[in-house]
């Protein structure tokens, strides 16, 4: 009963909205604003001047409103942070921006899972409500995240994962542009070619593919060459 319920309350929410869509549309087409049907719109706008003021002062209540709550989630997170130290349990930084709750266990996993819909925000407001718990700590951004990525250790105390220099063998190119190569006459390169393929030849001449190809397209003889690789000869 419930669900069909839920339903028809679905339905009637999607019906009001097409309504209203259908009587905006029909009072722009007789020349009146869409919202409240008597005044004249205002030039190049479907609403009339008192319909636009007012959208616009619902429009700043709301950003007001918005604001409102996000300052009050600040000064729930800043409570907890105070009421847990108000320091860097490792660094010793104190500008309240920089700092967070961290689980010294590393098992936030568990908090998140007792939550039915975790938020950073439920998670301080919960914390401000309780008793202080022993499993809790303040810590900066830094090593907090240091924390994370060194196996459960703030690197400032002890680094349990050594960084090695990352090397990108994309960028490295696998033949010296700068090396002269003694070319074979062309019809010996295409013999060449023929005899094998493009890419062996390629590879016995220290090039890359695509000049042997650039090379004889250039001359207007690649249409020479067997399409042959190393798998078919």
């Amino acid at each position: 009963m419930d669900i069909i319920y839920f339903y028809i309350y679905d339905m009637n929410i999607t019906d009001k909205k097409v309504s209203r869509r259908n009587l905006w549309k029909k009072r722009e087409q007789e020349g009146y604003c869409i919202y409240c049907g008597n005044n004249t719109p205002k030039e190049n706008y479907k609403g009339c001047k008192e319909c636009l003021e007012k959208k616009v002062q619902s429009n700043k209540s709301i950003k007001d409103y918005n604001g409102k709550q996000s300052q009050y989630r600040l000064l729930i997170k800043y409570d907890v942070i105070k009421k847990y130290g108000n320091i860097c349990a490792c660094c010793g930084e104190d500008e309240i921006m920089f700092l967070s709750i961290d689980h010294i266990n590393n098992d936030g996993v568990l908090d998140r899972d007792s939550f039915k819909n975790y938020s950073t925000f439920s998670f301080y407001l919960k914390l401000k409500k309780e008793p202080i718990r022993e499993d809790l700590q303040v810590l900066c951004f830094n090593c907090n995240l240091g924390k994370q990525l060194n196996n459960g250790e703030c690197p400032h105390k002890n680094k349990n994962k050594n960084l090695l220099p990352i090397i990108d063998n994309r960028r490295i190119s696998k033949f010296n542009n700068g090396t002269k190569i003694d070319w074979p006459e062309d019809e010996d390169l295409i013999k060449m070619c023929n005899e094998t393929s493009v890419s062996n030849v390629s590879k016995k001449l220290g090039v890359d593919f695509s000049s042997i190809s650039n090379r004889l397209k250039r001359r207007g003889k690649y249409n020479l060459v067997k399409k042959l690789t190393g798998k078919n000869k």
